[in-house]
């Protein structure tokens, strides 16, 4: 039998090898190949043991499936939602039993698959507004967008500290050309009080810049239906009515859609 090249088997210390054809050497050097453990982190994957690719021949490789998993979960990380967030809020966790929450669900759903404009849901605390919101994102980070989370309450303090500061444009440039932006309860006021002025200002700063770009896709939730974001302010009202068409929502105050209170 004529000798194989080292290249096609290796034994471990202290074994020998055995006498095998060309292609069982082949075979049996692409196996351990493949079943060589990786650097990479994030993901446990069975099929590539983590090293992104999957040998097809001594010479030829291909990207693993695990790829598009490991790319979803660092959109998501960029993004700023949590995975706790992520995995949580999905939209077959949520539980859609009354007329208003299928309809809810269901343009959630429809936007999630067909994005275009803007998404804005209103009104009653604790009817899972961010929980759908969240969906949505879920599904988007999935597709390959590429997006941010944006808490008001904690964004907007965070900007109004550095107003008039180079940090403050850097700051607000992350959010204005974000190609997908979450905007998790916008004008949240302690107490049900008056939305402050610099709140205003920085909304107005934030949604004019994406409004003038119709391809930055932009969900909103918040506890104020669009009727009563017109009492706030009429720009940023009509602005968001118009972005997002058929796909605003107003979930009219009642307790009793408060599912939170329900939990308790």
């Amino acid at each position: 039998m004529e000798n194989i090249p080292a290249l096609f088997f290796e034994p471990k210390p202290g074994e020998q090898p055995a006498a095998k054809g060309q292609d069982e050497w082949e075979q049996d050097k692409l196996r351990r190949m493949n079943e060589e453990p990786g650097r990479l982190t994030g993901y446990n994957c069975p099929i590539c043991h983590n090293k992104g690719k999957v040998y097809i021949s001594l010479d030829t490789e291909r990207e693993c499936e695990c790829m598009a998993v490991r790319r979803s979960l660092v959109r998501a990380r960029n993004s700023s939602l949590s995975q706790d967030m992520l995995a949580r809020y999905t939209f077959r966790r949520y539980n859609a039993t009354a007329e208003w929450q299928q309809t809810a669900k269901e343009k959630a759903m429809a936007y999630s698959k067909a994005p275009a404009g803007w998404f804005y849901i209103g009104g009653q605390p604790g009817a899972g507004k961010t929980h759908l919101c969240v969906a949505i994102m879920n599904r988007l980070l999935k597709a390959g967008h590429k997006g941010r989370y944006m808490e008001w309450r904690s964004a907007a303090q965070a900007l109004k500290a550095v107003l008039n500061t180079p940090e403050y444009l850097q700051l607000m440039e992350k959010y204005r050309s974000a190609p997908l932006l979450y905007i998790d309860d916008l004008f949240k006021v302690q107490g049900g009080g008056a939305v402050p002025p610099g709140d205003i200002n920085i909304a107005v700063d934030l949604l004019y810049s994406r409004y003038n770009d119709p391809s930055r896709l932009t969900i909103i939730s918040s506890e104020w239906t669009l009727q009563q974001l017109m009492d706030i302010d009429e720009g940023i009202a009509s602005r968001i009515k118009e972005r997002s068409g058929e796909n605003a929502l107003a979930i009219l105050k009642d307790r009793s859609k408060n599912y939170r209170m329900k939990e308790e």
